[in-house]
């Protein structure tokens, strides 16, 4: 790396004093120098602006899917909560119609067992009939 050039320079031991020539042309160089850094970092700022730019629209697009990607998940978690609703009460009304039935069949089973059977009842007519005729 070079030393940057200084109004003097050592030379033979002994400092001397630039001559207003080489003075103009260092001074030409360095904003010449000056004005090329100047415009790097104008043409920096603005491939990170632009690098930038596009990170956000990048960002903005994906941000924006997973934005409509949770809408459909919650239309689709209200469907299935409506549809949960709708089997939750007709399970209330099956498990109301069972209660019924169950006490409908509790009354046939009582009923079942108070009536005779068929075949005690031609049983029963036979020994009637038996009975009639002997008196």
């Amino acid at each position: 790396m070079k030393k940057p050039i200084s109004k003097t320079s050592k030379s033979s031991g002994s400092l001397k004093k630039l001559s207003p020539e080489v003075r103009e042309a260092l001074d030409a160089y360095h904003a010449e120098t000056q004005a090329h850094i100047d415009a790097l970092n104008k043409k920096s700022d603005e491939d990170i602006k632009r690098y930038i730019g596009s990170l956000t629209e990048e960002y903005q697009g994906r941000t924006s899917a997973i934005a409509e990607q949770f809408s459909g998940l919650n239309e689709k978690v209200d469907t299935i909560n409506q549809k949960l609703d709708m089997h939750t009460e007709i399970i209330g009304i099956i498990a109301e119609d069972v209660a019924v039935l169950k006490e409908d069949v509790a009354e046939i089973k009582d009923e079942l067992k108070n009536k005779a059977d068929k075949t005690e009842v031609i049983h029963l007519s036979r020994r009637v009939s038996v009975l009639e005729h002997r008196v």
